[in-house]
């Protein structure tokens, strides 16, 4: 009889116990369903601008190297080589590339391939009669200013030769052109040619019957 007193006294006081020490608990999951209830934007959130592998502070202001997808197909033309281009300056300015000519138009000169990453001040594409040319003598012979998608020109000193840019050799054939009443047949070379320092940084020999 008398443990049974105890219990009925003591049961209530541990109920109440048990109900002030949950209470904390239901506050913390009250909470926590106010968060997930809020509604969400992204207009809320702040990026900070983040230190690119360039070492740049502002995003997209370091320098980079942009390569050129390769270049749409052209017609077929019947190519017939040359010659490969040997860079006779590696150091400054590498380069390599295959030349051709069209066999239906010998007037046409083709380079595949073209890889010359670090140009010139003043450099194109030269092609002349003389040999062994490609030099300061063949300035005063029979010799043709080219340029991809162009006529060539008989005035070496022409202020509006297009100069090269860089290629990564993965755009599509250079296609110029030499002077009417001109074929490759006429030619002993072609060059890429540097006006202002006169340097040869790589040709082609050319001997055609």
């Amino acid at each position: 009889m008398r443990s049974l007193l105890v219990l009925v006294l003591v049961l209530p006081i541990l109920a109440v116990r048990r109900q002030r020490e949950f209470r904390p608990h239901i506050g913390r999951l009250s909470k926590s369903s106010d968060i997930l209830s809020r509604s969400f934007s992204w207009n809320s959130i702040k990026i900070k601008p983040f230190i690119d592998l360039y070492g740049s502070k502002r995003p997209g202001s370091a320098r980079r190297i942009e390569v050129q997808g390769p270049s749409p197909a052209q017609p077929s033309i019947n190519k017939v080589k040359l010659g490969e281009l040997v860079a006779l300056k590696p150091d400054q300015h590498p380069m390599k590339g295959s030349i051709y000519y069209n066999k239906e138009d010998e007037s046409m000169i083709i380079v595949s391939h073209f890889f010359y990453p670090s140009p010139g001040p003043d450099a194109f594409f030269w092609a002349g009669e003389d040999s062994p040319g490609c030099d300061e003598n063949s300035i005063e012979n029979s010799s043709y200013n080219m340029a991809p998608g162009k006529l060539a020109s008989v005035d070496y000193f022409s202020p509006s030769q297009p100069i090269l840019p860089a290629y990564d050799g993965l755009q599509g054939d250079l296609v110029m052109r030499l002077p009417k009443g001109k074929s490759v047949r006429d030619l002993k070379w072609i060059c890429v040619w540097c006006r202002e320092f006169k340097q040869n940084f790589g040709k082609v020999k050319i001997n055609l019957p």
